[in-house]
């Protein structure tokens, strides 16, 4: 039963959360400026400049939906 319920759950709740990250990166991606701009004044990274940041932000945006809708990364079936 309980491998029937995770597996009517898990493919909407990962379709879910690959939305939010791909319509952040979309976001980012269309209003590089404003990437930019969050990177440097609101998520402040010490190490990397604003530039870097914002790009490694899109980065991981743009795989981590793949990755949750196939299935990788997203943690372990019971």
């Amino acid at each position: 039963m309980e491998k029937v319920f995770y597996s009517v759950l898990a493919i909407p709740l990962r379709r879910a959360m690959a939305m939010v990250f791909w319509n952040s990166a979309m976001v980012k991606r269309y209003g590089w400026n404003a990437a930019v701009t969050l990177s440097t004044d609101e998520y402040i990274v010490p190490i990397l400049p604003p530039r870097v940041a914002a790009y490694i932000a899109i980065c991981i945006e743009l795989t981590s939906p793949v990755l949750l809708v196939l299935g990788l990364m997203s943690g372990s079936m019971p």
